[in-house]
């Protein structure tokens, strides 16, 4: 066994162990300073561009105090998308409640409600309306469907760009300028009459550009919503069914 002693007496000098903290500390100040000497401004604005973004979206809120249209919300669990076409979910979460596909009718969206004529006691709480996708709430109140119907602009997926709308919907707990996740709530069928109508019923439909509701594409709409029933009807009878 060696002497801890040992080394002292064999070493006549002390090992070099590199330059101290101070000395490295310096060094990184100076290559930090050159570099803001000679790079244009132009530069490091378009290089810190990204990062004031995120700091000013995780911050942004609207007069109301909601959430903004820079806002990331919170992911909503559980929501896959149940038409792989378009990557929607279902406008109603009761749809096992609601009526079979041959009482829908087409109107400038396509009319959806629970029972044949529309059943009176389906609305409010027991009709829930979710975002079909990802998107910005741009419109609170449309002429003939009701001062609470929203209309959302979607931000992702195969119609980012269009805005689809809810008539006859109320109340609604979405704002404009919000930002919604694909299945999150904003509003209710509404009860009684609520703008042009003559029972509860959800009228959706989708343009792009424009006002609306013009340039609708309820075809396009019904096929959509058409192909995702069966699957919409069995996850909520399943969800039902979980909370009994």
């Amino acid at each position: 066994m060696r002497n801890r002693n040992d080394d002292t007496r064999t070493s006549p000098t002390r090992a070099y162990r590199g330059p101290s903290a101070h000395v490295l500390a310096a060094v990184a100040l100076l290559t930090v300073a050159s570099v803001f000497a000679f790079t244009p401004a132009s530069t490091l604005a378009r290089s810190f561009s990204s990062v004031a973004h995120s700091a000013v979206a995780g911050n942004a809120a609207d007069e109301t105090g909601g959430t903004g249209p820079g806002d990331i919300p919170p992911p909503i669990p559980g929501v896959p998308a149940m038409d792989a076409s378009s990557g929607w979910v279902f406008p109603i979460k009761q749809a096992h409640q609601m009526a079979g596909t041959s009482s829908w009718t087409l109107d400038q969206g396509v009319d959806l409600g629970f029972g044949l004529g529309y059943s009176k006691s389906f609305c409010g709480s027991k009709a829930t309306l979710v975002a079909v996708e990802d998107g910005i709430v741009t419109t609170i109140g449309i002429s003939g469907f009701g001062s609470r119907s929203p209309i959302i602009k979607l931000t992702h997926g195969k119609y980012k760009g269009w805005s689809v709308y809810y008539g006859h919907s109320q109340p609604t707990i979405v704002h404009k300028g919000q930002v919604v996740k694909r299945g999150q709530a904003i509003s209710s069928i509404g009860c009684g009459r609520v703008g042009y109508s003559s029972a509860p019923h959800l009228e959706i439909g989708m343009f792009k550009g424009g006002y609306c509701c013009s340039g609708t594409v309820p075809r396009t709409v019904n096929a959509i919503l058409r192909r995702m029933f069966p699957k919409a009807v069995s996850a909520a009878a399943r969800k039902a069914r979980a909370r009994k």
